[in-house]
């Protein structure tokens, strides 16, 4: 019985747990494309050392500088590739993504680590006098050739998802091993909702490139730590903006971000901004045409508008709600209180009264006149006769 029990775990398909160099990078599009394309698609490459598949949920690529900082997920199969493309699906038409991630790779050149979930450093590229391949003018990548070089593909925009023009490493190689090292990469954990864009000004009346403002409201009942979070563009120059460690927001409240802090630039002609926590999942996203000169682009309840009453760090304004159609045409209807209205009415009935006494009191006179007269005629026939 044990025996059997034993074969059964032997046959058992089991993922396994990597070492230094099982999973490496093996190519880098850090130039991106030419037009008509756009210089911001760019793309890494992930390639599987081993045989056998390896889950890279919990698994992390991060930069010194902080961008990218992409946390993996999903499986890569043994001898295989994984694909990873920035902020959409269209940078490498051709090829599904394995993952999607968000901040440029510096034309300058980035130190990056591959780190596993349980923080042992998998892949490094050391980074001292930029890149070491890849032509930015051409557009050429940079390809792996060993446990330690690279160079320059021989194809424009490389071979994503496929060996690379020189040989792809085979195996580990010993003098690339790194020591194991521990990070104080924060453990997964659940973020919270209701971080939200609130206003922003692209096309500020003064210097732009000074001028320009991101601003977000925490909707919480509590104070949010956005350490880890991201605020990055979509369009044209590309950037992604990292929170600095500590940073919080307090609930119900608002914080700004400035484009010198921020570096992002908030295009004239259409823009999208998103919001991503820690784990890279978006929380909320704003995109808007062409901007209105020294006006904010607001939220409001009925929506998003135009308004040239700025109000960075304090609830939105400039928004005329909607007033139902008078019966008098343009004119506003004038609302009516109650005290109001009731004062009306009692001074009609007031009104009323007096009418109605005046006009008993004219018939009487009438009346007491007549008599007068009658009296007056009898009383003087009387005299006559006698």
């Amino acid at each position: 019985m044990r025996f059997l029990l034993l074969i059964i775990i032997f046959l058992l398909p089991i993922k396994a747990i990597a070492s230094p160099a099982d999973v490496i990078f093996n190519e880098l599009a850090w130039m991106g494309k030419s037009q008509p394309f756009s210089s911001n698609d760019e793309w890494i490459e992930l390639y599987n050392n081993t045989n056998s598949d390896i889950d890279l949920n919990g698994w992390k690529i991060v930069s010194d500088d902080g961008t990218p900082s992409i946390i993996l997920n999903g499986i890569i199969p043994g001898q295989n590739f994984y694909l990873l493309e920035r902020t959409n699906d269209e940078t490498v038409p051709e090829i599904a993504a394995n993952q999607i991630y968000v901040g440029a790779l510096g034309n300058d050149g980035e130190n990056l680590k591959l780190i596993d979930k349980d923080n042992l450093l998998i892949d490094e590229i050391k980074i001292n006098n930029g890149w070491p391949a890849g032509d930015n003018s051409t557009k050429q990548t940079m390809e792996r050739t060993s446990s330690e070089t690279w160079a320059t593909s021989q194809e424009v925009y490389g071979t994503p998802g496929k060996k690379n023009n020189t040989s792809i490493i085979e195996s580990p190689v010993a003098s690339f091993l790194p020591e194991p090292i521990s990070t104080t990469l924060p453990e997964p954990t659940n973020y919270p909702r209701g971080i939200i864009f609130n206003e922003i000004l692209p096309s500020p009346l003064g210097p732009d490139e000074n001028e320009e403002w991101i601003e977000i409201y925490n909707q919480n009942n509590f104070i949010v730590n956005l350490s880890g979070w991201q605020i990055s563009d979509s369009l044209g120059q590309v950037k992604a903006y990292s929170f600095p460690n500590n940073t919080t927001i307090n609930a119900k409240s608002y914080l700004v971000i400035n484009r010198p802090e921020s570096k992002i630039t908030l295009n004239n002609q259409e823009d999208e901004l998103l919001i991503f926590n820690p784990d890279q999942e978006i929380v909320d996203s704003i995109h808007y045409k062409t901007a209105v000169s020294g006006q904010s682009f607001s939220r409001f309840s009925n929506g998003w508008s135009w308004t040239n009453q700025l109000t960075p760090a304090s609830a939105n304004a400039g928004m005329k709600e909607e007033r139902k159609s008078s019966p008098l045409g343009n004119q506003e209807e004038i609302p009516i209180s109650a005290s109001i209205l009731q004062g009306n009415l009692e001074k009609v009935e007031d009104n009323n009264s007096w009418f109605l006494r005046t006009v008993l009191t004219a018939i009487a006179l009438a009346a007491l006149s007549g008599i007068t007269v009658l009296m007056l005629k009898r009383l003087v026939g009387g005299i006559n006769n006698s």
